[in-house]
């Protein structure tokens, strides 16, 4: 699996339960959208139906940000997860990333991968932009 994270500015986006689209705005003081894009290492295909979870801690080792990322289409990233993420300052942090296996039917050549969540520990500087 390629695993690959990405911020961009807070934006708003839109859930579809199969009924009712709702619009989910970004929190006042979000300080950017976080974007994880899995891929399968071999074809490049994006892997979908996968828990993604997000974990950042200050330089002390406090979480400050906490959650599960949404399951995200895009015109111009094609699927990804995200989520918009509010951290109290500019500061060095840690994000780890917990991926659990996609819920999904398998064909018979992923019948045995990747059965256990994945772990991913990033070190990240934020500051505002200017």
């Amino acid at each position: 699996m390629r695993i690959q994270t990405r911020t961009a500015t807070p934006t708003p986006f839109y859930i579809y339960d199969g009924k009712v689209v709702k619009r989910l705005d970004p929190t006042a003081g979000s300080s950017f959208y976080l974007m994880v894009m899995l891929s399968d290492r071999d074809t490049g295909e994006a892997i979908t139906y996968a828990p993604v979870y997000a974990t950042i801690k200050n330089a002390g080792g406090k979480v400050v940000s906490h959650g599960q990322l949404e399951p995200t289409t895009s015109a111009f990233e094609g699927s990804f997860y995200g989520s918009d993420v509010k951290l109290p300052r500019a500061d060095r942090y840690t994000l780890t990333l917990r991926i659990d296996p996609p819920h999904e039917a398998r064909h018979l050549e992923y019948q045995h991968v990747w059965l256990r969540p994945h772990t991913v520990v990033e070190r990240i500087h934020w500051k505002p932009a200017a």
